[in-house]
C-alpha cells in the first residue's frame, strides 16, 4: 500500500533527478560548443605542430611544396584541365582530438527511468508490528495491550466495531460490599443505579461484608461485559483483576481471515484460531480472548479473503 507521503517523496525525487540530468546535459553542450568555437577562431601556428605539413598555393600551375620533418607522404598534383577555385584553402593539419576531463560536480545523476531494487517482502503474520502497506492497529485496555495486522491496504480493509477483550475475561470471585455500594447510575440516566445493582445481584450473592459469584461459576461470555462495566464504574481496579494476580500470563496470538465482501453478509471473520505454541497458559483466559476477538467487525472491499493476526498481551 502506497501512502500519500511516500508518493509525494517519489515525485519530488523524480523531479530532482530530471533537473540534475537536464543541467548535466546543458553543461556538456556548453563545453562542447566552447571547444568547437575555440578551434574555429583560434590562430594556428605551424611551429605548434610536428610531422608533415602540406601547403597548397591555390593556383592550377603551382606545385605543392612539402616541409619534411618526418617521413614524407605522397603529394597529389591536380590535372591541368581540372581548374580549382581561386579561393585559397586553409592548411589541412591532422590534430589529435582533445581529451575532456569531466569535473567531479558534473557526474551525471542516476537515470530516473531505471527501477530501484524491490524491497524485501515482510510477512505481516510473522511480524505484526511491521509490514508497510498493511493495516496495522495497536491499542491498550485495562493494563493489557494488543496489536492487529491484516495483509491488505487500509484502503481496501478496515476494522469496524471492536469490543474490548478485557470485558470477556473471568470476573472476580469476590467483590467487597464497598464496591457494591458505589455502583452508580448510568451516565446521564438518573435512577438506574438500582437496576444495575439487580444485574449485579443476578451473578453475585452476598456473603457477610462481601459478594461472591453464585456457585463459584463464571457467567456466560455474553453477560460478562455488563458486569465488568458496572465494576469499573464503581471503582474496581481492573488492572489488578483476579485473573491476572499471581500469574505469569503469556501473549495470546490468533490467526484469522477476513472474507471478501458479499451482499447480506458483509466481510465475515473466518478461521479464527489460536496459533500453535501460543497461549496464556490458562484455557479459560485463552477462550475469553478468542471469544472477544470474534466480536470484532472488519470490512474487505477486495475480491479474495485476507489473512491477519491478532496478539493480546497482559
Amino acid at each position: 500500500m502506497t501512502s500519500v507521503r511516500d508518493a509525494w517523496l517519489r515525485r519530488e525525487e523524480r523531479k530532482r533527478n530530471i533537473t540534475s540530468v537536464s543541467i548535466a546535459a546543458l553543461l556538456y553542450a556548453l563545453l562542447l560548443a566552447g571547444i568547437m568555437l575555440s578551434n574555429l577562431f583560434s590562430v594556428k601556428e605551424f611551429t605548434d605542430f610536428s610531422g608533415p605539413i602540406v601547403v597548397r598555393l591555390g593556383k592550377p600551375e603551382g606545385v605543392d611544396e612539402v616541409r619534411v620533418d618526418a617521413p614524407t607522404e605522397e603529394i597529389v598534383i591536380p590535372e591541368p584541365d581540372a581548374p580549382t577555385p581561386e579561393i585559397a584553402e586553409p592548411a589541412q593539419v591532422s590534430v589529435p582530438s582533445p581529451t575532456v576531463t569531466m569535473p567531479a560536480k558534473m557526474v551525471p545523476a542516476p537515470d530516473p527511468a531505471k527501477p530501484k531494487p524491490a524491497a524485501p517482502k515482510v510477512d505481516p503474520i510473522a511480524q505484526p508490528s511491521t509490514g508497510a502497506g498493511n493495516l496495522v492497529l495497536k491499542g491498550s485496555e485495562a493494563g493489557n495491550s494488543y496489536d492487529i495486522s491484516v495483509m491488505g491496504s487500509p484502503d481496501s480493509v478496515r476494522r469496524g466495531g471492536y469490543v474490548p477483550i478485557n470485558l470477556f475475561m473471568p470476573l472476580p470471585f469476590t467483590v467487597s460490599d464497598a464496591i457494591y455500594a458505589r455502583i452508580p447510575d448510568l451516565s446521564g440516566l438518573s435512577g438506574t443505579a438500582a437496576m444495575r445493582k439487580k444485574e449485579f445481584e443476578a451473578a453475585y450473592l452476598r456473603q457477610g461484608n462481601s459478594w461472591q459469584l453464585k456457585n463459584s461459576k463464571q457467567p456466560d461470555f455474553s453477560l460478562r461485559p455488563t458486569l465488568w462495566i458496572i465494576l469499573e464504574d464503581a471503582g474496581f481496579d481492573t488492572e489488578s483483576a483476579d485473573y491476572k494476580n499471581g500469574k505469569n500470563l503469556r501473549p495470546v496470538t490468533l490467526r484469522f481471515k477476513v472474507a471478501a465482501y458479499s451482499a447480506g453478509k458483509g466481510a465475515q471473520l473466518q478461521q479464527v484460531t489460536i496459533m500453535p505454541g501460543s497461549g496464556s497458559g490458562y484455557s479459560d483466559i485463552d477462550e475469553a480472548v478468542l471469544y472477544g476477538f470474534q466480536r470484532a467487525q472488519f470490512s474487505n472491499t477486495g475480491k479474495i479473503a485476507i489473512e491477519g493476526s491478532f496478539t493480546y498481551r497482559f
